[in-house]
């Protein structure tokens, strides 16, 4: 009885885990268990407290600031941030910084300021990437509600179109955006792309040992990372989630029960959901790639607003082969830059996880 305990626990768990830690592409966030009073933070701390809640490959949060007293500022890439494995042209990371530009924008116009930018990097190994100022504004929008609850979500999607009206309102006037319904033709080969991308990447070593790299299995290191991929931000709670954070560590990522339990995972939620929003780009330059983010970044909160799901499966996308296949299937003149899984939730839009690092370890005054 004892061996079939847990054995059942065992599978249990790993059934759980799953696909929640390959979406990876993926923009994934831990619950915040009160959010900061921000009566107590200064304007700066305020705004790119906002900014810091977009999303990231591997919840990297890759963004530094430098802020002087002319309210001029620069935005870089903390290289450590790197993801060599899955994105070794740092499209994504440049991506990650478009999303946090769009953020920045909506926050500062929230709080009374309006912001002046450019991208002053040439390619994307560059780490000083934008540059900018701020002034103060005449009005202020309304954007800081939807910011805090916007947030990844893989679990509990409808087998259900998107209604018209919902499409409208996520991806109108975004030519760089096209909604491919579940069950069309065009779903059916990104579902079937999806899921040989992610079985090569579980089978890649390297792929697997990054993704250990950037998994924080318990409470403890969750609390001092403030950053990477967590059994909660991954839907892994109740017992499966108590067991994970209690007696895992990154050995389990690379074994094979692992990665037959990912496959599962994928496999099931590739039939559960309302099709896909791809996003495109002219090109992969630095200023593309940003404004590109900032693109994901905007139909995030459009659909969040109106509690729809989003899960990002872009792993097809960071595999060469797969990538082409996807742009000549579709009939895209563009490149992909974005696979967006979409769908009705069949119960309320759960509240947002995140964990952030503090807005002091990454914004410095000069």
């Amino acid at each position: 009885m004892e061996i079939e305990r847990r054995k059942f626990i065992k599978n249990a768990t790993f059934a759980s885990i799953g696909l929640f830690l390959y979406g990876c592409g993926n923009y994934v966030r831990i619950p915040i268990r009160k959010w900061p009073d921000n009566s107590a933070l200064s304007l700066w701390q305020k705004i790119f407290y906002y900014a810091s809640l977009a999303p990231s490959g591997h919840n990297t949060q890759p963004w530094l600031v430098e802020l002087n007293s002319k309210d001029e500022f620069i935005i870089k890439i903390n290289a450590e941030s790197w993801l060599p494995a899955v994105d070794p042209e740092h499209r994504e990371t440049y991506l990650s910084m478009g999303a946090f530009l769009e953020n920045l924008i909506l926050s500062a116009r929230s709080l009374g300021m309006d912001l002046a930018y450019e991208v002053i990097s040439e390619s994307t190994s560059d780490l000083h990437v934008i540059s900018g100022s701020f002034s103060k504004s005449s009005g202020k929008e309304k954007n800081l509600q939807v910011m805090a609850k916007r947030r990844t979500i893989r679990s509990g999607f409808l087998k259900q179109e998107l209604s018209e009206a919902d499409i409208q309102s996520c991806i109108s006037n975004t030519a760089e955006a096209n909604y491919y319904p579940i069950n069309s033709a065009q779903s059916g080969i990104i579902d079937d792309v999806t899921y040989s991308a992610n079985e090569t990447q579980v089978n890649r070593k390297a792929t697997q040992i990054e993704l250990a790299k950037w998994i924080r299995w318990s409470n403890e290191e969750a609390r001092e990372k403030k950053d990477g991929l967590t059994p909660a931000g991954m839907d892994i709670t109740g017992l499966p989630g108590f067991i994970v954070r209690t007696f895992y560590n990154e050995k389990q990522v690379t074994s094979d029960s692992f990665k037959r339990q990912t496959l599962k995972k994928v496999k099931e939620q590739l039939a559960q959901h309302g099709g896909w929003i791809v996003i495109t780009s002219p090109n992969s330059d630095p200023g593309e790639l940003i404004e590109t983010g900032r693109i994901l970044e905007q139909i995030l909160l459009r659909a969040s607003a109106r509690n729809i799901a989003i899960h990002p499966m872009s792993q097809a996308l960071e595999e060469f082969p797969f990538k082409n296949e996807i742009a000549h299937n579709l009939g895209i003149s563009q490149i992909p830059q974005f696979l967006l899984r979409v769908g009705y939730l069949g119960s309320e839009y759960p509240a947002p996880v995140s964990l952030r690092r503090p807005v002091d370890s990454f914004l410095k005054m000069v």
